[in-house]
């Protein structure tokens, strides 16, 4: 015993700790993100920063204002208001509220500070609110069953007790999840309707919106205003976060957006001059995107009157957009609107 290193165990400890910290709060991202439709992940850099304010600043702020309310609680003034009406009913009412108040505090702080996306203050405090009153009072319920199964005999109430926590922690997790969901829901009405399951685009839509977006972001750039995010698109469109998430990547990799980061959040200016992006060439990209990752020429479409077919209204199409640009695209729609408000 004499020989055990007490500092190398402590340092053990406290990395073995930080470690699980970090995977919770890993763990709880991704499930935040699958909420919230997110499928681009931190960076690492803004993952070891955030997750460290987080980490510190989180129990920090939770363990002040417990320990505050127990010394205000303890003080002897309020002891002796305790003792005079209606003061004892306003203390004890105050005592409920304060743990109801902490907890949805510290949901609201998980729903705006760990998803991977642009949360709303307000979203994020009705999710706290509701997850965090159905947390605290199912606690509660937990707690008093869990007193009463002390009560029974002591070789079934150690199995209770291990069984309630097991319990108790699927229950929380469920919990913390749907007061997400509530906040997703709040800052994302339109997406009710839709449920949970994928949303997919048909052909003509996606390159609709795609041209929408790169519509968007070439007349913001010609008009010298603040970049696109992706959040912006999709309360510009109304259309589901899915899809333009889907549609960013492609835009990007095609040469036609650039994509850069400022303090965490993702915007989208043209890669290069609108006038040298032709619509065909958006058009094209989108049309055969998903074909990436498929061997085509291993598949058996050599018919040639189908092959002519096709080709001829490819040709047709690059006719009749005639070398149209996303400059002209904006320029045409600015004449549109001082033809129409003349």
């Amino acid at each position: 015993v004499s020989n055990i290193k007490v500092g190398l165990l402590g340092t053990v400890g406290v990395l073995f700790l930080l470690y699980t910290a970090v995977t919770l709060i890993h763990k709880m991202e991704e499930a935040f993100n699958y909420v919230w439709r997110v499928r681009k992940a931190r960076s690492l850099a803004r993952r070891f920063t955030d997750y460290v304010s987080i980490i510190t600043i989180g129990p920090v702020l939770v363990f002040s204002a417990l320990g505050l309310s127990a010394s205000v609680f303890s003080a002897r003034m309020l002891r002796k208001l305790a003792l005079m009406e209606p003061f004892g009913t306003l203390v004890a009412a105050t005592g409920q509220v304060i743990p109801y108040l902490l907890v949805i505090a510290g949901f609201t702080f998980l729903y705006l500070f760990i998803p991977n996306a642009r949360v709303k203050w307000r979203a994020a405090l009705v999710g706290g609110i509701v997850g965090g009153v159905i947390w605290q009072t199912v606690g509660l319920a937990f707690a008093t069953f869990g007193a009463a199964s002390a009560q029974y005999a002591a070789i079934y109430s150690g199995f209770a007790i291990v069984l309630l926590f097991i319990v108790w922690l699927w229950v929380s997790w469920t919990i913390l999840l749907f007061g997400a969901q509530i906040a997703f829901f709040f800052q994302h009405p339109h997406q009710i309707r839709l449920g949970r399951g994928q949303f997919r685009l048909s052909n003509r839509l996606k390159e609709q919106v795609a041209l929408v977006i790169m519509y968007l972001v070439a007349q913001r750039h010609l008009e010298g205003g603040p970049h696109w995010s992706a959040d912006g698109f999709v309360h510009h469109m109304v259309v589901p976060g899915e899809a333009v998430e889907e549609l960013l990547p492609v835009l990007v990799s095609h040469g036609f957006l650039a994509e850069t980061e400022r303090d965490g959040e993702y915007s989208y200016l043209p890669a290069r001059d609108p006038a040298l992006i032709r619509v065909v060439d958006v058009l094209r990209a989108v049309r055969a995107y998903e074909e990436e990752g498929y061997r085509v020429e291993s598949f058996r479409l050599d018919v040639p009157v189908v092959t002519d077919l096709l080709a001829r209204r490819a040709d047709r199409a690059d006719l009749a957009l005639n070398g149209c640009t996303l400059r002209d695209l904006v320029e045409d729609e600015a004449l549109e609107i001082a033809a129409r408000a003349g």
